[in-house]
């Protein structure tokens, strides 16, 4: 796979179902619970815990609130906990297991920049 079709084509954050939604240049589509990707944080201090065997816990109500675009292969979100120092490459998305469909409503939609 090329690092064309690892990009957003849309990314809708979907507040009312806690989910974020990804539709990629390939043609496939992700959705992810905020929850999920609150515990897969990739930033330095929640990788150290993980090495730790600390999994973070969940917490259901957790909500992303922002999510921004980092550099031109990558996004940052910034969650209710305040919490927003994990930097999530596309690539890294595309292969993060998906939880459940999609909403069919609440969508604030994003467009990635290419």
């Amino acid at each position: 796979m090329n690092i064309d079709e690892l990009r957003p084509q849309a990314i809708r954050l979907r507040t009312a179902t806690r989910t974020l939604e990804i539709e990629w240049q390939d043609g496939s589509f992700s959705v992810w619970e905020h929850a999920l990707l609150r515990q897969r944080c990739r930033c330095a201090e929640c990788q150290a815990q993980q090495r730790k065997g600390c999994t973070p816990a969940a917490v259901p109500d957790i909500a992303l609130i922002e999510v921004a675009a980092y550099g031109q292969n990558a996004l940052r979100f910034t969650f209710s906990d305040g919490h927003a120092r994990g930097i999530f490459p596309f690539e890294y998305l595309h292969q993060l297991p998906e939880l459940q469909a999609p909403a069919a409503n609440g969508a604030a939609s994003v467009r990635a920049s290419s």
